[in-house]
Order: structure tokens, then C-alpha cells, then sequence
């Protein structure tokens, strides 16, 4: 609850809202005029090789690899004030600290009254000096990708040394208090695989430290996902996604690029959002012919998951599924 305060801290009133619609208007199938949430990828490029992610594969290297072009970020962020967006995302794919306009980005974004600036990293690039530039710009929420602790995680996270990465987290949170204004919100999350020896250990060493400690599941990008059929897909009543190199696919997660549905340089934002191959797209997902989409055909969100229930230090974590739905709780 005290990371979705000081996420939400300075626009309490609309960050609840935001989190309303968030959660019933996909489930009533009502589509705002813009959408709430905008995903810009400001670096298709990572300097990073994990083994478990998808951008280790051919499929995502084959695709043309770049930094968004700064005004065309500028055109975009302007269309999203213009319809009153709550939320921007300024990562996707690759690693946004790489580009060599953050800080600009991240300050013209809540300069022109973006609500809600977020971003996730490897914070191989955050040092002192980048966190005192995220701090400054009064972004939001920050989450790092932290995969296992000491061995583990010098192994998956490559060239990264773990008690240096410690440190980074360390030391961002240090600048962030000493700021005074109390963001950006700080999120540590793992993948499964690389704590579940001992999850007790990953929790205690974070908990103190950050304002939320959380785990996602393995994703194996190269087989077949064996799909729950009653699954609804709520991405693209949600937000709206656009590549570095202008290019917006149906949702969220087709990192492969594999289904396309219009490109940001031929027409607006909003011209996309309430267009015919956005329409397309909500009224198959309707229709529970999800299945007929290439990215849909590879997309973990709508995979059975087995039921988890345990305890992990002062946390139960129960997770299932029941039809239409992943569910998960952490008590």
C-alpha cells in the first residue's frame, strides 16, 4: 500500500481513478477516446544479454535495432497531453537509460503535465548521476529488473556484478530520500527460477530497502504455450504501444513484432487508438478468437498456470487460475 501511495503522491485523487478504469472498463468494454496508458519505447537496444529473455533470440534480432527519434518523442508526448493521458511508460524492449535523450524525455514528459512517468531497468546504467537526473525530473515509479542474489545473479545478469548492483539500488534509494520529494516509487522485481531456492533471502534483502519486492514467472519464448481457451485479453483496452522506430503492434507483449497494426508517422494517436485495426482487434478478443493472432499464438498471458501456494518470510503468496484468469495474491 506505501508503494502505491508514493507512486500516486502529488495526484492521489486521479491515480485512484486511473486505477478503476484500469480495472473495469476493459471487464465492460468501454473505450475511452484516448487510451490511459501509452507505452513509448525510447531504446529497442539492451546492454545486457539474459538467457532468459526474448531479445536473446533470432526473432528479435533480425528486427532493426535504435533509439526513438527525440522529436518524434516530443510529437507523441504532446498528442498525449492533448488527450489527456494519465500514464506513459518510456520502456518496452530495451534498456532506456541507453538513450541519449533520457533525461530530456523524462523531463519533457512532466512538463507537459504527464501524470505519471514510469520506466523499468537494469540499472547497469544508474549511477549516481543518472539517479539524481531520474529524482530530478520527478519521475514516478522505477522498476529494476534484479534477477536472484550473489552467483545467480552474476550469472543471468551478465556484465553486471551483484554487490555493485546492490549498491546502485543502495544509493538511488538514498538520493531519492534525500531529495525530499518522495519519488519516484522504487520496485525490485526477479524471475521465479532465480529465487525459488530460497525466496526468503531475495524478500529480506529487499524489503527494507525498496518500496516493493516482486517475482514474475519464467517465459519460454521458444515453445508452445499451452493456452486456456476462456482467457480475456484486457491489453488493448488498457493502453496503447509504440516502438522506437514508430511501429504499434496490438498490445503489449508481441516483442517480435509478429502482428503490427498501424505505424505513429502515417497517422495520430488517436487515429490508431479508435481506427478499424484497433476495432478489429477488441472485437476478435471478444468473440474469444484471440487464437487467430501470430502474437497471441505465443503470448504467456493467456497460459494455464499451476496453482502456488506458500509462504515466503512474513508473505503468502497464493496463485491459480480459475477460467478467464490468472489470479494471484500476495497477503
Amino acid at each position: 500500500m506505501f508503494f502505491h501511495y508514493r507512486r500516486g503522491k502529488g495526484h492521489l485523487f486521479r491515480y485512484i481513478l486511473d486505477r478503476m478504469i484500469w480495472k473495469w472498463y476493459p471487464a465492460l468494454k468501454i473505450v475511452q477516446q484516448f487510451p490511459e496508458h501509452v507505452d513509448l519505447e525510447l531504446s529497442s537496444i539492451c546492454n545486457m544479454n539474459c538467457p532468459m529473455c526474448y531479445t536473446t533470440l533470432e526473432q528479435y534480432k533480425s528486427q532493426k535495432k535504435m533509439f526513438m527519434d527525440f522529436a518524434l518523442f516530443k510529437r507523441l508526448i504532446n498528442e498525449c497531453a492533448e488527450g489527456k493521458v494519465f500514464s506513459v511508460r518510456l520502456s518496452i524492449r530495451g534498456e532506456p537509460l541507453m538513450h541519449p535523450h533520457f533525461a530530456e524525455c523524462a523531463q519533457y514528459a512532466k512538463k507537459k503535465g504527464i501524470k505519471e512517468v514510469s520506466f523499468l531497468t537494469n540499472a547497469l546504467l544508474l549511477d549516481e548521476n543518472m539517479a539524481k537526473v531520474i529524482v530530478e525530473a520527478e519521475v514516478d515509479w522505477v522498476t529494476i529488473s534484479f534477477d536472484g542474489l550473489g552467483a545467480t545473479y552474476n550469472k543471468i545478469r551478465k556484465p553486471a556484478k551483484y554487490e555493485e548492483a546492490l549498491q546502485r539500488v543502495k544509493d538511488f534509494v538514498r538520493i531519492r530520500d534525500e531529495h525530499g520529494f518522495g519519488k519516484p516509487a522504487i520496485k525490485v522485481q526477479t524471475i521465479w527460477d532465480a529465487i525459488k531456492d530460497d525466496p526468503d533471502a531475495f524478500l529480506s534483502t529487499f524489503n527494507n530497502i525498496v518500496d516493493m519486492t516482486a517475482f514474475n514467472m519464467y517465459v519460454d519464448y521458444e515453445n508452445t504455450v499451452d493456452h486456456d481457451p476462456g482467457f480475456f485479453c484486457k491489453s488493448p483496452w488498457e493502453r496503447m504501444v509504440i516502438y522506437a522506430d514508430g511501429s504499434v503492434p496490438k498490445c503489449i507483449n508481441d516483442p517480435f513484432s509478429k502482428d503490427i497494426i498501424a505505424n505513429v508517422n502515417d497517422a495520430s494517436l488517436r487515429q490508431i487508438w479508435t481506427g478499424e485495426a484497433m476495432r478489429n482487434v477488441r472485437e476478435m478478443l471478444v468473440r474469444h478468437k484471440r487464437l487467430e493472432f501470430a502474437s497471441c499464438r505465443s503470448c504467456s498471458y493467456g497460459a494455464r498456470v499451476k496453482k502456488v501456494d506458500l509462504n515466503v518470510g512474513d508473505r503468502h503468496i497464493l496463485v491459480g487460475e480459475r477460467k478467464g484468469a490468472f489470479v494471484g495474491t500476495v497477503d
